[in-house]
């Protein structure tokens, strides 16, 4: 077993990771330092030691509801595995906006999860449970769990037979989960823990929606920026918020790209068990939950969710007919589009043009992946916040020659920018050797650029599309941060409505929503799994005839992500 224990565990490190983790361990410490010079006044100390207290809390649950659960699960019961992970994938997909309406409908007084706890005896009945501190991180746990769960599923695949072999050998249950599965999954723990505490750091609509009492840092800059009208202190608060997460979201970054990776030997089940399914059941249920709610709010006869009214007046359309009666929707629809479209293509040009510049260079690609990988990371209200200060930094005479929606559209490709770089560079994995063979033979760029190139990018570019999307209907930082006049796009407008009232019509406007981006990403994987892309694909599948038989340039017979 000592041998198993010491060395055949785990992703192999490249050199002088450890230097660099250290480098950055001395770094957080300094920016920490400077983030606390910058503070001025009880107000922003209380604030940072509220936003610190709320991102622990949220970390630590997920961390405890996420890590062992999903590994367990993948072990005992692979249905349910799989469906827990696919669960995730589906949960990441439900808009901030539309999962905290959700929550706020269960949280409410009359609400279902209010209602079975103080009958229970567990709250009190003349406390409110949707704006307190503990519906919050109730909320921000259901938000961030899917992450926690999909890194871990990661991992613990990449680990390959690497527990049944110590099982053969020997080794007892908690030799093996001390020595074997502990050390193999701590890259996991690590970058789950740093993502979901960064992120919370920059949470907004959240606490609005459930009208929190905690004054967090985010909602600080907030106030600062668009109620006080103090541009100035804001961006002072912004910069102290990403020197706080920015060594947190580098450190993410190269955690993650220590994970183990699925190779062609699976994690392997073990027999199956009926604790399995108890155990994976608790994730679900979490992750379920805000889904549930919503689509129970848009159909129930009633403006309250509750179990009385469910049984008792049943399933009713109405709400859906009133969203169609109301022109609002109608009127905020082309800034949508047009604010999406302009994310999407700067996102998509953006990630084509760094994945083209590195070409041929593994050192700049490697660096390439780690600072947008990174960035990724970095809270969206500090991305918006300096993409405000940029923009008024700009002459009156350029910033106001672009619309509004230009403006919202540029700041939405920040964070829109990494996923794409990485999800072409993904589906371009390999295509370097196609591309020499192709210039070996006389293929000029234009020709190898429009028939290998871009046909091995589509399922990349497809899917860059619809995170943008995704990032675009769920945004209410950068179109109220970044254009110099308003824009009021589809997610600002039901932001603004769920502010003052959680009517169900607007539970039904956020189902639709939720049913078009599946149906777009349900339409976009039957165009790659069909190959409905013809004239790419016939060039792309066609073999060089002066390369001979054997060469492929396409890379067709590779793994194309």
């Amino acid at each position: 077993m000592e041998p198993l224990a010491a060395g055949a565990v785990g992703p192999q490190r490249p050199p002088g990771g450890g230097r660099i983790k250290l480098l950055l361990a001395i770094a957080s410490v300094v920016a920490v330092g400077s983030a606390l010079t910058m503070l001025q006044g009880q107000v922003e100390r209380g604030a940072v030691l509220v936003t610190l207290r709320l991102a622990l809390e949220v970390t630590v649950l997920c961390l405890l509801l996420g890590i062992a659960p999903t590994y367990f699960v993948l072990r005992r019961a692979e249905m349910l595995g799989r469906g827990l992970v696919a669960l995730a994938l589906a949960s990441l997909i439900v808009p901030t906006i539309a999962r905290s309406l959700a929550l706020g409908a269960l949280f409410s007084y009359y609400g279902p999860v209010a209602s079975s706890l103080r009958a229970m005896g567990l709250w009190a009945a003349n406390r409110p449970l949707d704006s307190s501190h503990a519906a919050v991180v109730a909320a921000l746990v259901t938000l961030y769990l899917p992450i926690v769960v999909l890194i871990t599923a990661t991992a613990a695949r990449g680990l390959g037979r690497i527990p049944d072999v110590a099982s053969t050998l020997g080794a007892r249950p908690l030799t093996r989960c001390l020595r074997v599965v502990l050390p193999a999954l701590a890259s996991a723990v690590i970058a789950s823990g740093l993502v979901v505490f960064g992120q919370v750091l920059g949470v907004i609509v959240t606490p609005r929606i459930l009208g929190s009492g905690d004054l967090t840092v985010a909602l600080l800059i907030d106030d600062l920026l668009k109620r006080s009208l103090d541009p100035g202190g804001a961006v002072r608060l912004a910069v102290a918020q990403l020197a706080l997460a920015a060594p947190l979201a580098v450190a993410a970054g190269l955690y993650l790209r220590d994970l183990p990776r699925s190779g062609r030997r699976p994690l392997r089940p073990v027999a199956q068990s009926s604790a399995g399914w108890v155990v994976g059941l608790v994730p679900a249920v979490i992750l379920l939950g805000a889904p549930a709610a919503l689509l129970a709010l848009s159909v129930v006869d009633s403006t309250v969710l509750t179990f009385a009214d469910a049984s008792a007046r049943g399933v009713s359309l109405q709400w859906y007919r009133h969203l169609f009666d109301d022109p609002g929707w109608a009127r905020v629809m082309p800034a949508t589009i047009l604010t999406w479209s302009t994310a999407a293509f700067l996102a998509v040009g953006g990630g084509l043009a760094a994945m083209l510049g590195t070409r041929g260079r593994p050192k700049a690609r490697s660096a390439m992946r780690l600072s947008l990988g990174a960035m990724m990371f970095i809270p969206h209200n500090a991305l918006g916040v300096i993409a405000f200060w940029t923009v008024q930094m700009l002459p009156d005479g350029i910033a106001n020659r672009f619309p509004g929606w230009a403006l919202a559209g540029t700041g939405q490709a920040l964070p829109a920018l990494p996923l794409a770089f990485l999800l072409i560079d993904r589906s371009l994995d390999g295509v370097e050797r196609s591309l020499k063979v192709a210039a070996s033979i006389g293929a000029g760029p234009i020709r190898r650029l429009y028939q290998i190139v871009l046909p091995r990018a589509a399922p990349g570019v497809i899917a860059a599309l619809l995170v943008t999307a995704l990032i675009s209907l769920d945004d209410i930082v950068f179109v109220r941060y970044v254009p110099r006049g308003t824009v009021n796009t589809l997610s600002t407008e039901l932001y603004s409505r769920v502010l003052y009232s959680a009517s169900p019509d607007l539970a039904a406007l956020s189902v639709l929503t939720l049913i078009s981006v599946l149906c777009g990403a349900a339409f976009a994987l039957l165009v790659l799994r069909r190959r409905a892309l013809p004239a790419w694909r016939r060039r792309a599948a066609r073999v060089w005839p002066a390369a001979g038989p054997q060469v492929d340039i396409t890379g067709a017979g590779q793994d194309a992500g």
